[in-house]
């Protein structure tokens, strides 16, 4: 069977979302199918390897669903933007489609207060959200909850599964030794709240994220530590954010 998968990050690119197409390759390929990962040009990943390939545009993601032949097209997200072009062409070429669901997309943006509700960004990638669980053939998501999510902008719910990632809570063990040390050698004092933000920075609106959450760090013991792969564009971001974090007075409370 042939299998391509459309994701907005992969190999050479770091993160959750690299390594879950890296295990689903890896995975179907132990069971003889053939696979081909297509993602995004950026000019901090001209690296590639066996089947791993880049795309310019949203329309070259249309078109390579639509043109190639493939049994069955996966699209990660968030963002679902690449996704949803490569939907269209696979519906229009009769090729099965399903999306896999890392994070609750557009109910974090509005939940961080990331975009208004009446922000047109926002309903446009509602819409495409919308449109996209609905023609799809299966929805894959990491967690119940954002499963959950899911099934307020879709018809037929039982086209979501389950397909974990890690990410149970259940299967992780407190051990408070380990909290203390991890959080001395951070500088995080042991009762301060932490938010972290893990994954790329380039177009996720983290520096929105940051002027909204800053004054309440300063009115409460809340400390934010930003966590980033290294790359020459993340680089300029990187210093982009230090910029902003001091210029609203909590350098003290973020690790960058």
């Amino acid at each position: 069977m042939k299998i391509a998968i459309f994701s907005p990050y992969s190999y050479p690119e770091l993160g959750a979302c690299s390594m879950r197409i890296d295990s689903f390759k890896n995975y179907f390929e132990s069971l003889k199918h053939e696979v081909k990962v297509f993602s995004p040009k950026r000019e901090n990943a001209l690296e590639s390897k066996k089947n791993y390939m880049r795309y310019t545009n949203t329309s070259d993601a249309f078109r390579i669903a639509f043109n190639e032949k493939f049994d069955v097209i996966i699209g990660t997200g968030p963002p679902l933007t690449h996704s949803f072009f490569a939907l269209l062409g696979a519906k229009l070429k009769g090729i099965p489609f399903i999306i896999d669901l890392r994070d609750p997309w557009t109910h974090s943006y509005s939940g961080l207060g990331i975009y208004k509700k009446t922000n047109f960004k926002l309903w446009a990638y509602k819409s495409i959200e919308f449109i996209s669980y609905n023609l799809c053939d299966k929805i894959f998501a990491v967690t119940k909850e954002i499963g959950n999510i899911a099934k307020k902008y879709t018809f037929n719910k039982n086209k979501i599964s389950i397909v974990w990632n890690g990410t149970d809570p259940k299967l992780f063990i407190f051990d408070s030794k380990k909290r203390k040390k991890i959080r001395k050698q951070l500088g995080i004092p042991q009762d301060a709240k932490t938010g972290i933000y893990a994954g790329a920075f380039i177009q996720k609106d983290v520096d929105v994220m940051i002027e909204k959450i800053a004054g309440t760090m300063k009115k409460t013991n809340m400390y934010l530590m930003l966590v980033i792969s290294a790359g020459n564009r993340e680089l300029k971001e990187y210093n982009n954010l230090k910029k902003i974090v001091k210029k609203n007075g909590i350098e003290k409370q973020t690790i960058l």
